[in-house]
């Protein structure tokens, strides 16, 4: 609601000539990372990727609020909440499938559609429709207008993770031989998991610490190992400059595979490595002292789980936390239970 006001009073003020305007900062980028082990790229915490670019609608109705309010004949509170209501005309024809993490399409499938619309400069409403998908996972919103909408398909036995796509995109064609597709998990059944989280101080000089994943311990003869180096080791206090950190994750005599699936509910086969490097320069631009990184894992033990590291490498001591998922039968099945 917010981007939609600010995109309508741009629309309704006179462009700043081009000379007159202020040229950005110039930026720089930088990426580094090790060879061996695995080397990836760090992930920051305060990244964020987008696709899409605002526009406003350019249709007829709008060149005539602009020209009206151009020519004094409505004032620009006017030309705003026209705007705004002329947004709600916006045709948000949606053909879509939904299908299951094997591709085979998920039959009455209840699928809910939520319409955003204007109503003022500060308050937004809404209308939901609903529909069920066929026997080839396919369903349509035709004739509905708003804003935007969001889609959430739903059915006994499957998962559906809005960290998967949940909007009609805004540049969607609409066409039967075009859908947008969401796909939803369909459980095999969870099992019994052990969940656990514990923290610990570690060193930022480069040595080793090893952690005993079915204690929670820091333990000489754990399976998990872990070694952050920091340049330079002293950080002034207050206002903390960017430096140099250095962090390696092994798993002794199992592996790790980096996690980032909207349903990481199934341990892959292979493609176990023993560990993984990340490497953040003083140069790195977006520059961040925490890392966040989530793997799957297999233990020496043969068990499968996931895991979530957190390092906080601007503390003296460092400070690591581990959230952990184990199936300790040695499944690869990481459904989360019905009722959690």
């Amino acid at each position: 609601m917010i981007l939609i006001i600010g995109l309508a009073v741009w629309q309704f003020h006179k462009p700043t000539p081009a000379s007159s305007q202020p040229k950005p900062p110039a930026t720089t980028s930088a990426t580094t990372g090790f060879t061996n082990p695995v080397s990836v790229a760090v992930p920051t915490a305060n990244q964020k990727t987008s696709n899409a670019s605002p526009s406003i609608a350019t249709s007829a109705e709008m060149t005539d609020i602009e020209n009206r309010y151009r020519e004094g004949q409505i004032d620009k509170g006017q030309a705003i909440q026209e705007t705004l209501m002329e947004e709600n005309k916006k045709s948000l024809d949606l053909y879509g499938r939904v299908v299951d993490q094997y591709g085979q399409p998920v039959v009455g499938a209840k699928v809910e559609g939520s319409i955003l619309l204007n109503v003022s400069f500060v308050r937004s409403g809404g209308e939901t429709h609903f529909t069920e998908s066929d026997p080839e996972g396919r369903f349509s919103f035709l004739g509905v207008h708003g804003v935007g909408m969001g889609i959430r398909p739903q059915k006994e036995g499957y998962i559906y993770n809005l960290k998967m796509p949940s909007q009609r995109p805004d540049n969607y064609q609409p066409a039967p031989n075009n859908p947008v597709v969401f796909t939803m998990w369909k459980v095999r059944g969870a099992e019994s998991l052990i969940s656990s989280s514990f923290g610990s101080k570690i060193p930022f000089d480069g040595t080793p610490v090893m952690f005993d994943i079915s204690t929670q311990k820091q333990n000489p003869e754990g399976d998990l190992q872990l070694t952050l180096s920091r340049f330079p080791l002293q950080i002034p206090p207050g206002l903390i400059h960017p430096y140099q950190w250095q962090v390696r994750i092994g798993m002794l005599h199992g592996g790790l595979v980096p996690e980032n699936d909207a349903y990481p509910y199934w341990a892959p086969d292979n493609g176990y490595e023993p560990s993984f490097e990340f490497n953040m320069s003083s140069n790195n631009v977006p520059w961040d002292s925490k890392l966040i990184q989530s793997f799957y894992i297999k233990s020496s033990h043969g068990q499968y789980g996931r895991m979530q590291v957190t390092i906080y490498t601007d503390l003296a001591p460092a400070r690591i936390k581990f959230d952990f998922l184990l199936n300790p039968s040695g499944s690869q099945n990481l459904e989360p239970s019905p009722t959690k």
